[in-house]
């Protein structure tokens, strides 16, 4: 099961994919056949367009990002735990060249998911005039399910040193400046 992110809007707004102004970013309509709209237009009657995001070519469960230094310690401790797990070590020499190329790849990783999780916040700077805007997250097939947590948040809630936005079944309204 995956983590999905539902933008919602009261205006259309602009779909991307592979938009070099919004690097990783994906943002694409919710298909109407599809059962999610109308279990999340119950539980959120203002949800008139729906839109998925996430990383692009990943689920919602890569939209965030660790530290660079936690990155670091995570890689370090998978490298370690080798040691100790003679299959995952098998397949890890069967992945990978060496240890440097893993790394690579990692570091690669985290920079996709990095830039998808910041050009959303240029995403809604960009269209925050263009009428009400929330952020619905929660389980796949679990839409609908009772809203747990609501916040008011800033498109900045989606950048900084790190980002790990999800709360399960977590409703945020978007605004422009922060509500003391």
């Amino acid at each position: 099961m995956c983590h999905v992110l539902y933008l919602i809007s009261e205006c259309q707004l602009p779909t991307i994919k592979q938009d070099q102004r919004y690097p990783e970013l994906t943002i694409e309509v919710v298909a109407e056949y599809s059962s999610p709209p109308n279990c999340i237009r119950k539980l959120i009657p203002q949800a008139k367009y729906l839109y998925h995001v996430h990383p692009t070519d990943l689920c919602g469960c890569y939209f965030q990002y660790e530290s660079s230094v936690e990155r670091e310690v995570e890689i370090n401790d998978y490298i370690e735990s080798l040691k100790y797990d003679q299959k995952r070590s098998q397949w890890f020499n069967k992945e990978y060249s060496n240890l440097r190329v893993f790394r690579q790849k990692q570091r690669l990783f985290w920079q996709e998911c990095h830039n998808a999780v910041t050009a959303f916040s240029c995403y809604l700077r960009d269209h925050i005039h263009s009428g009400k805007l929330m952020l619905y997250m929660t389980w796949c097939g679990d839409e609908g399910k009772p809203i747990v947590e609501q916040q008011t948040i800033t498109p900045e809630f989606f950048g900084g040193e790190s980002c790990y936005p999800w709360k399960e079944n977590a409703l945020y309204t978007i605004c422009t400046e922060a509500i003391a």
